[in-house]
C-alpha cells in the first residue's frame, strides 16, 4: 500500500485541518476564524505558508462554544460570547 503525499490543501486525516477545511467543517467564515485565533480562542499552527489547526484543538474549540440554552435575549451576542470564553 503506497502512502499518498501530504497536501495541506486537503483535510489531513492525520490530525490537522487547513483553514478552508476547518471553516467548511464548522460552518464559519475565514474572517471569523482569524478573529477566533486573534482572540486566543483557537490555536493555529504554521507550516511554511500554510495555517493548520490540529483536530484535537478544533474539538476543544467547538466544545467550549456557549450552548444555545445558556443564551438570553437580554444579553447581546458579543457579550455572551466573551463571557463564555472568560469562564475557561
Amino acid at each position: 500500500m503506497s502512502e499518498r503525499p501530504f497536501s495541506p490543501m486537503v483535510d489531513n486525516q492525520d490530525g490537522a485541518f487547513t483553514v478552508d477545511s476547518f471553516c467548511r467543517k464548522y460552518g464559519i467564515g475565514r474572517t471569523s476564524f482569524y478573529e477566533e485565533v486573534t482572540a486566543g480562542h483557537l490555536k493555529a499552527k504554521k507550516y511554511g505558508k500554510w495555517t493548520m489547526i490540529e483536530r484535537a484543538e478544533a474539538r476543544r474549540w467547538f466544545a467550549n462554544l456557549p450552548s444555545f440554552e445558556a443564551q438570553t435575549a437580554e444579553t447581546p451576542p458579543v457579550a455572551r460570547r466573551q463571557a463564555a470564553h472568560r469562564k475557561n
